[in-house]
């Protein structure tokens, strides 16, 4: 009875072999459903907080690219970025990669068309600080705690 107990304990804290997937985690905000490509998922807050930072990184280093291009008089186009084509930037294994990529390419390329274009269609600038909006950022992400 003790070691189901505790079982039951490690499950409830997110501890068990299949965590950071566990999606009930106590403390951890509860669940959000993620939209994307005609399915829902589900994710923590650790978890959403990921897929927020994965668009954020993507807007980031795709406006320095787009600037870049621009700059040396290159044709735009975002995908031979090879950031863009890795997507890992700021990845760990507590989201899936694949999700992580995703959203971090949807990032990249608002960023890169801003930064190519010298525009904040998608996102604001502060000093060195580029931030992707926050209506944008909730566009790409359709996330909502059910």
């Amino acid at each position: 009875r003790e070691y189901t107990d505790y079982q039951r304990a490690q499950t409830r804290y997110g501890f068990n072999n299949n965590y950071p997937y566990n999606t009930g985690v106590v403390g951890m905000g509860g669940t959000y459903r993620v939209y994307r490509n005609g399915s829902y998922y589900e994710t923590n807050a650790r978890g959403a907080a990921m897929l927020r930072q994965a668009v954020q990184y993507g807007y980031q280093q795709g406006y320095r690219q787009g600037e870049i291009d621009r700059r040396y008089g290159r044709g735009s186009n975002y995908g031979n970025a090879t950031m863009y084509r890795s997507g890992t930037y700021g990845w760990s294994s507590y989201v899936a990669r694949d999700q992580y990529q995703y959203y971090f390419q949807q990032g990249f390329e608002r960023g890169y068309e801003d930064g190519y274009n010298s525009t904040y269609r998608y996102g604001t600038r502060s000093g060195n600080t580029f931030n992707i909006l926050s209506g944008v950022l909730n566009t790409i992400l359709n996330i909502a705690n059910p």
